[in-house]
């Protein structure tokens, strides 16, 4: 399952990535089936801001699920 993810993550982006140890380590303590925007921007490095995009643009088209838990906004790998 870890290996579609990083597939879809690859596709989402449309280029090939080139993660570092520190990427690789957060990228392994992800749950496909439940993370947050904090965690996207942690491993990819970017803006919060930047990183609800790429979930919200990643749900529209099918590749990520949007769930809610407790108030917050979480999501989810298709």
């Amino acid at each position: 399952m870890f290996k579609r993810f990083l597939h879809k993550v690859n596709e989402f982006l449309e280029k090939k990535l080139v993660f570092d140890t520190d990427q690789i380590v957060l990228l392994s303590h992800l749950n496909p089936e439940k993370f947050s925007v904090d965690e996207v921007r942690n491993i990819f490095n970017i803006s919060a801001r930047s990183a609800k995009l790429y979930c919200d643009t990643a749900v529209r088209q099918g590749t990520f699920s949007k769930i809610a838990h407790q108030g917050d906004n979480f999501y989810k790998l298709n």
